[in-house]
């Protein structure tokens, strides 16, 4: 066989092997894109012009031996097939799905830790705490851990204390919670994904969709155009051709495409004479013709150029590993890599969509007109995929201080006894983010008026069984880029489930009868939210609505009767110095006829400047106005105003940096109070905090002067602290903290204080901490609190 028959072997199965890759690319996978192809091919040609250099053709028709030949045709082929390794081995990763976790262990633990906590608290000055003896101490322990179930990973814990400050003394068993880390999950999904599929690949992916998107475009293009051409035709009996690839978005610049363009109308005229063009209507109207076709072509290529999802897809390319993971954090690119190339189990792939699985004890916020401010004892789930979303909730009431959040005077609580939610909504590929959320709320099984002798029950009031519920609406969207609008409205229904009564409240609707109905109106609330940036500020603005007779059980901050609107607006002046400024208005009506309100006026003014990293300087003025008609005949008018300045700065002492936190404020307060009177008061803060490193221990000093004309209120009477903080190791596991200080509160008492603490670690799972606080009064003007003793110690283990 001779050499040139050799080669010819060679080609021949390169030409195969090239003819395989592209044939069962094509028909198999679409997703390879051209540019991998040529890839492929010019490495190819490249390859093999090096082989035929290094093989050493002899001059003379001598054949070579043949057990050389074979050598040699098989050392070709090999090099050959290790030229198409690469390019087989993206395919094979477009073809067919890869497992995304190796690891088949249904369980798996994570850490654990564990503590426990006593404290110690005593008014030594011998005063009865009364109802509140119970506070002499506290006890409660804390357990957690995370664990991974079928690749999932959830957290558990169990919490508790010893019932003070409850309004049920909750038992243990109550503190249960069980959650679905979803955001872990993802995080490690993304992880994986990265490690799995080759860039390479997710280019050819990413250009399969931008051309996918740009094909759309050019197919609506050129049925526009044909329209226009077939209207010159019918009319002029002659049919306007174009250029080829004039429709191609990807290509051309605008001078190039009007170029072709009026080229094209120019060499199709050529036959007719300058004076006969000039007023031809056929050529005039031509011109006209290509004149929008060439318009509608720039439009177009703007339009896909513009696609939010074309201008993300084209940012991540080439993709490097940086731009991979970034392209890869967006929920619509993760869930279509997963799907077309990643396999998952059933329930892996469901729970990519579970953004939310809460079970037990959970604080629950969804937004200002649903729930929040709620601690729900039950399951609260959420799911969310590019088209919908959705969520349920059940459970208990949990809350802690039910009374002490609402107040005895209010017309609204949370205490209800149970819960059920609903909610649907858009997913995450819509342009808008709306959802509806129903909420239905249950009082019953309340303790009548005296039972028990829990002095922090919820026994002052009788609740009668009644329902209670709320529909909401919320909707987000872009009106244009940084421009966005939020809408939220609610409705509140309800009634008695006892018979006992009609409702209380006359502005109120049968929660099963009239649902929507005209009667129901006070029961409305509603807001509107801007934010965007005009002018290179950040700009807010809001206007929200509540109805007199709107009650939502599982928001006690929504406060009914209420119209509120307000302005802010953040410019950064120069590059160190921030200006934020804030006003609203607050008008609340507490009966329907108007004779009872309440009217403020809040306004803020913050200046913030940077001198470098470590230097800083901040004013602020904040006023508010009041003017209130409440059970006095007229009105009672007061405001309250603040001026502040803060700062930092560091210095250095012998060598050594010194931070430095210093504040200087001054508030004037002028509040209505119920009974025709205000509460009125001036006070000066001082405060400077130092911080500075002693062998690598931090020692600090703060210094803290308030001048007041109040006496009575323990927060705001006139005072002076000094205290030092000194924390050091002793030994390589123990650390110790010690605080001495010196505090004069006038019309209370002075006091010496001290403080010691210890932290310990006896193996590197077990930490003990232990806290000592004791103030000793040496000038006593009232004995409550006078002398004070805090003892806290903690175990924390962590496995």
């Amino acid at each position: 066989m001779s050499i040139r028959q050799v080669l010819g072997t060679a080609c021949t199965i390169l030409l195969a092997n090239c003819i395989v890759v592209t044939a069962f690319s094509q028909e198999k996978k679409p997703l390879v894109a051209d540019s991998l192809k040529s890839k492929v091919n010019s490495e190819i040609k490249r390859e093999l012009a090096e082989a035929k250099g290094k093989l050493q053709l002899p001059t003379t028709d001598t054949l070579l031996p043949l057990k050389a030949l074979k050598g040699k045709k098989g050392e070709l082929i090999g090099e050959l097939n290790s030229l198409l390794s690469e390019p087989k081995a993206i395919q094979q990763q477009l073809l067919s799905k890869m497992a995304l976790f190796d690891d088949k262990k249904i369980v798996k633990p994570g850490r654990v830790n564990a503590s426990v906590e006593y404290t110690y608290l005593q008014d030594t000055s011998g005063m009865e705490l009364g109802s509140l003896n119970s506070l002499g101490s506290v006890y409660s322990y804390d357990f957690s851990t995370g664990i991974t179930l079928f690749q999932l990973p959830v957290n558990f814990s169990f919490r508790g204390m010893n019932g003070v400050y409850t309004s049920d003394y909750t038992s243990f068993n109550k503190l249960f919670k069980f959650n679905f880390d979803h955001q872990k999950y993802i995080q490690t999904i993304q992880s994986k994904v990265a490690d799995k599929l080759d860039p390479d690949v997710l280019t050819a992916f990413t250009m399969n969709r931008i051309n996918a998107i740009k094909s759309n475009y050019e197919k609506a293009l050129r049925s526009e155009i044909s329209e226009l051409q077939n209207e010159y035709a019918q009319k002029y009996k002659s049919f306007v051709a174009l250029p080829e690839g004039v429709t191609d978005l990807s290509k051309n610049d605008r001078s190039v495409l009007r170029s072709k363009l009026f080229a094209e109308a120019k060499a199709n005229s050529a036959a007719m004479a300058d004076s006969a063009m000039a007023g031809n209507e056929a050529h005039e109207k031509r011109v006209e013709l290509l004149e929008k076709i060439y318009q509608k072509i720039i439009s177009d290529k703007d339009k896909f150029e513009n696609n939010k999802l074309v201008k993300q897809l084209k940012s991540n390319l080439p993709f490097t590993r940086d731009s991979y993971k970034s392209f890869l954090k967006q929920p619509g690119n993760l869930d279509k890599i997963v799907d077309e190339h990643m396999e998952l189990s059933t329930i892996q792939r469901l729970f990519m969509n579970m953004t939310k699985v809460d079970l037990g004890q959970n604080a629950v916020k969804d937004g200002d007109f649903s729930l929040q401010n709620v601690i729900n004892s039950g399951v609260n789930t959420e799911f969310k995929n590019k088209k919908v979303s959705g969520g349920f909730i059940y459970g208990r009431n949990n809350n802690i201080n039910n009374w002490l959040q609402a107040g005895l005077t209010s017309g609204v609580t949370n205490e209800y006894s149970s819960m059920t939610g609903f909610k649907l909504g858009t997913g995450s590929g819509s342009a808008s983010q709306q959802f509806i959320a129903v909420n239905f709320f249950d009082f019953k099984d309340f303790p009548q008026l005296g039972a028990g002798d829990n002095p922090l029950q919820s026994a002052y009031m009788a609740v009668p069984q009644r329902r209670d519920a709320t529909i909401s609406f919320h909707s987000g969207f872009e009106v244009a880029p940084k421009h966005k609008i939020v809408l939220d409205v609610s409705k509140s229904f309800g009634s008695y489930s006892n018979n006992m009564s009609p409702d209380s409240q006359a502005y109120k609707t049968n929660a099963y009868n009239n649902l929507l109905g005209g009667d129901g109106k006070s029961n409305y609330a509603a807001m509107v939210d801007y934010k965007g940036e005009i002018l290179n500020s950040d700009v807010t603005v809001f206007i929200k609505k509540v109805g007199l007779g709107y009650n939502n059980p599982g928001n006690v901050l929504l406060r009914s009767g209420e119209t509120k609107v307000g302005f802010g607006v953040v410019r950064k002046v120069v590059k160190q110095m921030t200006v934020k400024y804030n006003i609203d208005f607050s008008k609340r009506d507490f009966d329907p006829l108007k004779r009872y309100t309440n009217r403020s006026i809040n306004n803020k003014l913050q200046l913030n400047y940077r001198i470098n990293r470590n230097n800083r300087v901040g004013l602020t003025w904040q006023h508010t106005s009041y003017d209130s008609r409440l059970l006095a005949a007229g009105e009672s008018k007061g405001g309250n105003t603040r001026i502040q300045a803060d700062g930092a700065y560091s210095v250095r002492v012998a060598g050594r940096k010194v931070t430095n936190n210093v504040t200087i404020s001054h508030q004037q307060m002028n509040i209505p109070m119920l009974l025709d009177e205000n509460y009125k008061s001036r006070s000066v803060l001082l405060m400077h905090t130092s911080s500075i490193a002693l062998n690598r221990n931090p020692l600090s000093i703060t210094f803290l002067l308030n001048r007041s004309d109040n006496k009575d209120y323990l927060f705001n009477t006139s005072l002076f602290t000094a205290e030092a903080n000194y924390s050091y190791q002793v030994a390589k596991t123990i650390r110790l903290g010690n605080s001495i200080g010196y505090y004069d509160n006038v019309g209370w008492n002075k006091q010496a204080g001290i403080k010691q603490q210890a932290s310990a670690t006896l193996k590197e799972w077990l930490n003990i901490d232990v806290d000592l606080t004791y103030k000793k009064a040496v000038d006593i003007t009232r004995p409550e609190l006078a002398n004070q003793l805090f003892i806290t110690a903690g175990m924390h283990l962590n496995f």
